[in-house]
């Protein structure tokens, strides 16, 4: 009976300070939405994937995204008889950003490709760690006969960043059995942009909404996420390669769990400009001393 008491004394002990130090904190203290900027309006927050595309988002009057979030028409999940499907994973470039929605080579593609769908899921911002993650949450629900894989050269850069100018993604980091394992999951919340963000539908996201004290321990968890000092435009040399295995082995995992639902899959490259136009291409290699390995 006494051990009964006493535990009961530590757990009102205990809840009685998060209460005193849930009021401290919102009488001393204030949400700030620090990071103004108007494209932050595109994004909402997702726990694993790190954020996805608003739905039925409108930029000047035209409808940009369906309501389930991506770009171009929506399809159901179901495959109509006969009609063949093509999934497209990648960042801003397949997403079209800046680009109308009849202008983009998703629906150039729907044009040009009879009886078949091509289900857009690009997602501005995007690495390959979110493309492959978000394939594995929505796109199997297509059933895909092809999945097309759209990579940027700072995809490089990405796959090792999990704090990118105030928005934090999942990554995949080496393990010790030579494979590759997901961290920052759940992705850490901050109220940085706009309260909007935050579209609660899990009781994490709830308590995060309504709590101060979670809030601090979020910001806490952003705080010591590793801000490395990477630039986004570094040209992909031979020796940069040597240190991104993890984006090797991201496209292989992919890969194989495309190949896996009988789907066939691709990459498609989106190059610098300097690896394609010869002026270019000079002068970047006379500013960063670069050879002609390094441009293949």
């Amino acid at each position: 009976m006494r051990l009964l008491k006493k535990i009961l004394l530590s757990v009102a002990s205990v809840v009685l300070a998060v209460i005193l130090l849930e009021v401290s904190l919102r009488v001393c203290t204030d949400v700030h939405y620090s990071i103004e900027v108007w494209w932050m309006n595109i994004w909402q927050y997702h726990e694993r994937l790190g954020w996805v595309s608003c739905p039925n988002m409108v930029i000047d009057g035209q409808r940009i995204t369906n309501s389930r979030g991506w770009r171009g028409p929506e399809f159901s999940y179901e495959r109509k008889a006969g009609v063949k499907r093509v999934l497209l994973l990648g960042d801003s470039f397949t997403f079209g950003w800046g680009q109308n929605t009849d202008e983009i080579f998703s629906t150039l593609m729907q044009r040009s490709l009879k009886n078949t769908e091509v289900v857009n899921l690009g997602v501005s911002g995007y690495s390959t760690a979110q493309e492959y993650l978000l394939f594995e949450t929505e796109g199997v629900r297509y059933e895909p006969d092809v999945v097309i894989l759209l990579f940027h050269p700072n995809d490089f850069t990405e796959n090792l960043l999990m704090y990118d100018n105030g928005l934090i993604r999942p990554i995949f980091e080496a393990d010790i059995n030579n494979g590759i394992k997901l961290v920052n999951v759940p992705v850490p919340m901050v109220p940085g942009f706009r309260r909007e963000w935050i579209r609660p539908s899990t009781f994490r996201e709830k308590l995060y909404l309504n709590c101060r004290l979670y809030q601090y321990w979020n910001r806490f968890l952003v705080w010591r996420l590793p801000k490395l000092p990477i630039q986004y435009n570094v040209f992909p040399t031979t020796a940069y390669l040597e240190k991104c295995s993890i984006t090797a082995t991201l496209v292989r995992k992919l890969h194989q769990a495309v190949t896996d639902r009988g789907a066939v899959f691709m990459v498609v490259t989106t190059p610098y400009p300097e690896m394609i136009v010869e002026d270019l291409w000079q002068q970047r290699k006379a500013q960063e001393q670069l050879s002609e390995q390094d441009r293949i």
